[in-house]
């Protein structure tokens, strides 16, 4: 194992950067993820004005989710068969087609929430698909040795955007409509798509794809339950996915609680809700270099970064004041980026290169596919008793879980479970 290549990456937070592909992926996600988070904040304000409930806002978010809780674990079977880049260049298209129809419906003034939660539906229907791609395309790209800081490094992108992205779609919404919202999301799918049709195909690693041919003699059936008894047999594998599927539905629920609590407790929600989630990012910025430099793999890791995350979404809970609520949306903002990067890159690391396409379909499953399902519940929870109330539930679930987790590994922890962390301090036996 090159263990001294893993070492140099940790001290490099860019090192990444430094391969072709990643480097064009990366430039393109950022122009891309902005887009994207422009239009997520301005479809939430289009459907929290035109209804005033917090339902339907939770609505829009099952119905661009759900597909992926859903159909997730067997589009994974069937991408380990297909070269990434080529479904990623369809998916993409396919997204900007839907961006520039929902841009010109609300243009013409026929867009109603009925049309926009179909819309949402359609986007929904893509994510099984693209999600997990972009994810497991991320390896490809940049190789085992590298995969821990590309992933933080790939986070970091996604943070930035969520920064600017509801930031500009506030000062969009607020002046001239939500439409150019929609409108420079459709525009930034171009970017994504010229970097994935400039890579060098030759330079990628593809052993994925020859350690699944096996399973092209297999129906996806078999496949898909395949990767879920790896899964469940593998306690590297199988808590950090737990642990995933419990903080994205007890607290990664954004894209609905921080329209509502600026609908709540400000006077201008367009603008004030992009304030809020650049606070939010602006901790996850701040935290994301780290992340990417230290690369922190492990079980361990991803539990206790699971059980600070639910301290800082209870404590921000109890927050009355606007001052102190963007303070701690800032250290919120962190908490998610670690424990984000963390389970993402423990999975990659510690999958087996046959399974690590299914893996990271069940990932993407419980990281996005279960946001679907919280933005209902947290819909519904703000509705009876307001959206503090949405945040404190939350909160206490997820120490419960973490703490529990960390029990169990503390009395049962096996050699192969202590992470890549220790995994590269220890050198095997002389024979």
């Amino acid at each position: 194992m090159p263990t001294d290549t893993l070492r140099t990456g940790a001290r490099r937070p860019f090192t990444s950067l430094r391969v072709r592909n990643f480097r064009l992926f990366f430039l393109g996600q950022l122009v891309s993820s902005t887009g994207q988070w422009m239009q997520t904040l301005a479809l939430a304000l289009f459907v929290l004005d035109e209804s005033g409930s917090g339902v339907a806002l939770g609505t829009v978010t099952l119905l661009m989710y759900l597909p992926l809780l859903v159909v997730a674990p067997w589009i994974g079977a069937a991408l380990e068969r297909l070269p990434l880049r080529n479904v990623l260049l369809v998916s993409q298209a396919v997204q900007a087609a839907l961006a520039a129809i929902l841009w010109s419906m609300s243009a013409i003034g026929t867009l109603t929430v009925p049309l926009a939660l179909t819309v949402a539906a359609c986007f929904g229907l893509v994510q099984p698909v693209d999600n997990p791609a972009r994810r497991s395309f991320v390896f490809e790209m940049v190789g085992r040795e590298r995969v821990a800081n590309a992933v933080a490094l790939n986070s970091t992108l996604m943070t930035a955007s969520r920064l600017v992205g509801p930031a500009i779609a506030g000062l969009l919404a607020s002046t001239v409509g939500l439409s150019w919202c929609f409108l420079a999301n459709a525009l930034s799918y171009l970017v994504i798509l010229g970097a994935l049709s400039l890579m060098r195909t030759r330079d990628l690693h593809t052993e994925r794809t020859v350690a699944g041919a096996q399973t092209t003699e297999t129906s996806s059936h078999a496949s898909v339950l395949d990767g879920f008894r790896y899964a469940l047999r593998d306690p590297r594998i199988r808590w950090p996915l737990i642990l995933t599927a419990v903080v994205s539905l007890l607290l990664q629920n954004y894209p609905v609680l921080l329209p509502l609590l600026a609908h709540e407790r400000m006077s201008t929600g367009a603008s004030s809700a992009g304030l809020l989630f650049s606070a939010l990012s602006a901790g996850s910025l701040l935290s994301a270099l780290t992340v990417a430099a230290l690369a922190p793999t492990g079980t361990r890791v991803v539990a206790v970064s699971a059980l600070c995350y639910g301290i800082v979404v209870a404590a921000t809970s109890f927050t009355s004041g606007m001052a102190v609520l963007g303070m701690l949306l800032v250290l919120l903002g962190a908490a998610d980026q670690v424990f984000s990067s963390t389970a993402n890159a423990t999975l990659q690391i510690q999958s087996d290169p046959r399974y690590r396409v299914r893996v990271m379909s069940l990932f993407s499953a419980f990281f996005i596919g279960m946001q679907g399902v919280s933005g209902v519940l947290v819909g519904a929870l703000a509705d009876l008793f307001g959206p503090t109330a949405a945040m404190t539930v939350g909160g206490v679930g997820a120490i419960v879980v973490a703490a529990i987790v960390l029990g169990v590994n503390r009395r049962r922890r096996p050699p192969q479970d202590r992470g890549n962390n220790e995994a590269r301090r220890t050198k095997p036996a002389s024979p």
